[in-house]
């Protein structure tokens, strides 16, 4: 089987947006990783979690990780900084932040509410799905932004920008109004330098266990996940699985497979690269409604997940 770079869309808003906000401040683009490795450096795509409720879910990324961490460490590792804002409930005082970092280029905007981003027909399906977009200005009556989603140059009502803004619905949110802006290289990073720092950081992730006594992570995670698919799927369960998370482990396996061959983890990239190959599987058993099938292969995935984690666990 060819190891192949997969081009093509998924659910990477806050790696795209964070990479059209980098490569827009950045002369001609100069320096900029592509999407794919900045996902990596993010170290959201080493690790796995199922919380055990009565709506369980299944999320592609350690426990305990979420795209705000993860974007607190990738930037800074890249070589740059920024300004960041959240929290405080008046308006105006969220719009002078927000304009004010217009002044400098494009700003990060997020989380935010998919469920009130109007210009996409696919957000009244979406209420509560956290989001990342990129400002461009700020109009008398509206914001206008680059939405990684498919939206270039796309226009929210303020009311509605303001409500996706306070991102009421997003667990891991630091606070509403959430920005970063004013970007600034301040120095290059080599690539293997971003690669080590951040494969250091995903051992530490594979070393902790979760708190929380419903709270799995790893191949512990994906185990639990292959029991409830044997048991009981609830609706709400399977829309999560075959709308986001089968086809972002598949999508993030896959780059990371890339990041590590980089990095000259090569024992490391070919383990995952059979849990990538695995979760295309899980993916098009799932579209099938077979369920049992795919349970199977998750406990493949759990084998393959154990033995990256020894890997990663030896990476300091």
């Amino acid at each position: 089987m060819h190891r192949a770079v997969f081009t093509g869309n998924g659910a990477y808003c806050y790696a795209n947006a964070l990479h059209m906000v980098l490569a827009s401040v950045a002369q001609d683009g100069a320096g900029i990783p592509e999407p794919g490795f900045l996902e990596c450096a993010t170290a959201m795509p080493f690790g796995q979690v199922f919380v055990a409720s009565d709506a369980p879910t299944f999320w592609p990324s350690p426990p305990g990780w979420n795209p705000e961490k993860g974007l607190e460490h990738a930037i800074p590792t890249l070589g740059w900084s920024c300004e960041a804002w959240y929290g405080g409930e008046a308006e105006d005082v969220a719009f002078e932040r927000l304009r004010t970092a217009l002044d400098y280029g494009p700003v990060l905007v997020g989380p935010v509410d998919f469920g009130y981003l109007s210009y996409s027909p696919a957000s009244v399906h979406m209420p509560g799905a956290d989001h990342y977009v990129v400002a461009l200005e700020l109009r008398v009556e509206s914001v206008l932004v680059h939405d990684p989603a498919g939206y270039p140059y796309a226009e929210l009502p303020l009311a509605e920008f303001l409500r996706a803004w306070r991102a009421e619905r997003i667990g891991y949110r630091q606070g509403p109004h959430t920005l970063r802006g004013c970007f600034r290289r301040q120095r290059s990073v080599p690539r293997l330098e971003i690669i080590d720092r951040t494969l250091a950081l995903a051992g530490a992730l594979a070393r902790q266990t979760p708190v929380a006594p419903n709270v799995f992570g790893g191949a512990e995670a994906v185990e639990r996940l292959a029991d409830q698919l044997r048991d009981n799927i609830p609706e709400s369960l399977e829309r999560h699985l075959l709308g986001f998370a089968l086809p972002t482990a598949a999508r993030r396996t896959t780059d990371a497979v890339s990041f590590l061959v980089e990095g000259n983890r090569t024992e490391a990239a070919a383990i995952l690269h059979r849990q990538a190959v695995l979760w295309g599987s899980a993916l098009s058993l799932g579209a099938r409604r077979q369920w049992e099938n795919l349970a199977d292969v998750l406990l493949e995935i759990s084998n393959t997940q154990r033995q990256l984690a020894t890997i990663l666990c030896t990476l300091t």
